[in-house]
């Protein structure tokens, strides 16, 4: 947490030291005001829910599972947002029958409209996977 040293050093408020740093400002104020230097303790593994699944997902689907990493609001963001995406674009629009007819319209979906997709952090190299 040197930085927060070094920001405070440099005139930065507790506020802005935190919204930098993407920390709580109370996590900043405690390191600020301690009277000798916090040394934070590691923090044990803990594994995932999906752990006793993880070999069958990586042989079914053909990727690796990274989980988001705690308390950090940009990684668990770009999952949501996609999540969030599919949901409102494509999930009001499709009718099926089964799950052949929902995976089948959902594939079409993917082929003619989420990859063809272009944004800040979703390219066409980064398609949506056929299951």
């Amino acid at each position: 947490m040197k930085e927060i040293y070094e920001m405070q050093g440099q005139g930065y408020s507790a506020r802005a030291i935190a919204r930098e740093l993407g920390l709580a400002r109370n996590t900043v104020l405690k390191y600020l005001t301690a009277a000798e230097a916090i040394v934070p303790k590691p923090r044990p593994l803990r594994g995932s829910k999906l752990d006793p699944y993880t070999e069958h997902i990586d042989r079914r689907m053909g990727f690796d599972i990274r989980l988001c990493r705690p308390y950090r609001a940009q990684t668990k963001g770009k999952v949501e947002s996609g999540v969030k995406y599919v949901r409102r674009i494509m999930w009001p629009s499709i009718r099926f029958t089964d799950d052949s007819d929902l995976n089948r319209q959902a594939l079409e979906w993917c082929d003619a409209v989420a990859n063809t997709r272009v944004g800040r952090s979703f390219t066409p190299s980064l398609t949506l996977m056929r299951v």
